[in-house]
């Protein structure tokens, strides 16, 4: 199963099945179906029926495969909590991130999470 994009957050077909969280974890990581396989002692073969859910994993290696592709295995099983980590959409430097925060309305939950933050929204 290929991973083309990202749109949201759980509710693509493609993380629907763990075959499809499977794959999609293992290509955020830039890993190879070879060296996934191999980290968990199992065929090429093997990593792609998983994939492709023409079989599960058996349970015993389901807490490998999770930490093979870093993330839980609750998401893993259920494809929610914390799954992969898309590194380019994340990177936000602190200023950008300041500016976004500085052009919202005021809110009186700013100083409720960001109690002595510099980032508190002016007033």
């Amino acid at each position: 199963m290929r991973f083309s994009s990202i749109t949201g957050y759980g509710n693509e077909p493609e993380q629907n099945t763990i075959g499809g969280r499977i794959s999609i974890a293992r290509e955020t990581l830039e890993l190879s179906l070879n060296k996934a396989a191999g980290t968990v002692d199992v065929s090429q073969t093997v990593w792609s029926n998983w994939e492709r859910d023409r079989c599960e994993p058996p349970p015993q290696m389901l807490v490998r495969i999770a930490e093979t592709l870093q993330v839980t295995l609750y998401w893993l099983l259920t494809g929610r909590g914390v799954g992969p980590c898309w590194r380019d959409l994340i990177e936000i430097s602190p200023s950008t991130l300041e500016c976004c925060w500085q052009a919202m309305e005021p809110s009186p939950l700013a100083e409720i999470f960001f109690p002595s933050s510099r980032l508190t929204a002016p007033r």
